[in-house]
């Protein structure tokens, strides 16, 4: 079921916990942010007034109001998103706009009327604005609010380093209940942030796939629903009650989205995926029981609420485009990628073009690797711009780490390009982006652990630590950190 679009925040998250092994268990440190004013009010009126309006203390900056003709204002729903307009109906002409806190600034233009809506900003601090418009200048300020319950037990720490390409990273959480995501920038301050509540059932509790591309936002939620919003807050569509449960992650592209989806075949439960139209609507159907022999093991009890008893043989873990008719899939139990015609209108939609082997022999593999490479237990394959794959090795070495891989397609071989290895084994989920620099953005999920290793560079050059500090629900761990280029 299609919902009509509304207007309103959304995003993300990919289940964290949602591959076999156990969730790491969360830090029990009490949540001292929460509702607490920790600044110490003066009582005194230290800003300059701009004779536009006037001000007033709010406890966690300055209120300037400003001109009579024009308005920024925090958004009812969202802490941290901010609306500007010019309100005066007579005005006419484009207006330019720049929001500054402490180091970032954001700018827009509209025209006459009409509302811009603007992101990137921290919880609890002073934020000023300034308008142009016919020849004339207004300004104003106020502080952005804290952080509701959920989100604001989400913290980040900067444990070393400055990235070179990482301007933030958007991650999924389940904390007290809430799920969602979060944009943290790069000193770990939340500048974004959209949650929902965390319905569904076990590993499908929250939000369960994410992806953010061309400034919308894909999210997967409580295993039957699929949404989509723009980072502005406009919901594009949102697809109900899906047949098949769907998990993991899903892909956005242009005019098709891809959500994984699973369902039991006799014994065992076969992974496949949904092909979703610009409205919201499913247009096809993939599923790998039609194009392999359908084994009878599996491994762990991920599918145990949802199929009980059933073993689960494939357990796609991700989903990524690969050009435009393309996309490739992870099997973390059957170790290996696969190549999939996913545009509906081609005649041979749903082949799979080729299967790359991580070392197991479990699927006969279309490559041979040249050197002694390996993955096992792998996660969050993608193209690179070279042509080869990256992807996250959870266990084929003693610590887990992220590889890029070259990949000769016509000569059917593969090898391991390079590889950065956290110091533990990161027993579930993770991710790996090769940024346009080169630079490599990597998770190990159990850890909550997101490093940049700058091009060339073997050392990480960036970290930061993301953890849930009151988990009551969900994994309490972090599934993927994804690269998020910030507005102008």
């Amino acid at each position: 079921m299609v919902r009509t679009p509304w207007i309103g925040w959304a995003l993300i998250a990919t289940l964290a916990g949602g591959c076999h092994g156990a969730p790491a268990e969360p830090p029990t440190s009490p949540n001292t942010n929460a509702g607490t004013d920790t600044d110490t009010d003066t009582g005194t009126d230290t800003d300059t007034d701009t004779g536009l309006g006037p001000t007033a203390e709010t406890g966690g900056g300055t209120t300037v109001v400003g001109p009579d003709w024009a308005s920024c204002v925090l958004a009812s729903d969202n802490a941290l998103r901010v609306v500007c307009q010019i309100t005066d109906p007579t005005r006419e002409g484009p207006a330019a706009w720049t929001l500054t806190q402490g180091s970032r600034v954001r700018t827009a233009t509209s025209e006459g009327t009409e509302a811009v809506v603007l992101w990137g900003f921290a919880p609890n601090q002073q934020l000023e604005w300034r308008v142009e418009h016919g020849g004339e200048v207004g300004s104003g300020a106020f502080p952005t609010d804290p952080l509701p319950p959920g989100i604001v037990s989400l913290q980040a720490t900067v444990l070393s380093g400055s990235p070179v390409a990482t301007e933030a990273v958007a991650v999924p959480y389940t904390c007290d209940s809430m799920a969602g995501a979060a944009v943290f920038d790069t000193e770990g301050e939340v500048i974004w942030y959209q949650q929902v509540p965390a319905t569904g059932q076990g590993v499908l509790n929250g939000v369960v796939g994410l992806d953010w591309a061309n400034d919308r936002v894909l999210l997967s939620v409580g295993g039957h629903t699929l949404l989509e919003y723009s980072v502005e807050g406009e919901e594009v569509f949102q697809l109900d009650d899906t047949e098949r449960p769907i998990h993991h992650d899903n892909a956005w592209a242009s005019p098709y989205r891809f959500v994984l989806n699973a369902a039991q075949h006799d014994a065992s439960v076969v992974d496949g995926f949904y092909v979703v139209d610009e409205a919201g609507g499913i247009v096809a159907e993939w599923d790998l029981a039609d194009h392999l022999e359908v084994g009878t093991t599996g491994i762990g009890a991920f599918w145990a609420l949802e199929f009980p008893f059933a073993a689960d043989w494939s357990h796609a873990n991700s989903i990524e485009v690969d050009g435009p008719d393309h996309v490739l899939i992870s099997l973390k139990h059957l170790n290996a990628v696969l190549r999939v015609v996913s545009n509906p209108s081609r005649s041979d939609f749903g082949a799979i073009e080729w299967t790359l082997d991580g070392g197991r022999g479990l699927l006969a593999s279309d490559f041979v690797w040249t050197d002694e490479g390996a993955f096992f237990d792998q996660h969050h394959v993608a193209r690179r711009a070279s042509g080869g794959l990256t992807l996250f090795d959870n266990g084929s070495q003693a610590h887990s780490r992220a590889l890029t891989l070259d990949l000769d397609e016509a000569g059917g071989s593969v090898s391991v390009d390079d590889a950065w290895a956290f110091e533990q084994r990161c027993a579930v989920q993770g991710s790996v982006y090769e940024q346009a620099d080169g630079s490599i953005l990597t998770t190990c999920a159990a850890e909550g652990l997101v490093r940049e290793y700058p091009a060339g560079a073997q050392d990480p050059g960036w970290e930061m630590e993301v953890l849930c500090i009151q988990s009551t629900g969900g994994s309490g761990h972090l599934a993927r950190a994804l690269p998020v280029t910030l507005p102008d």
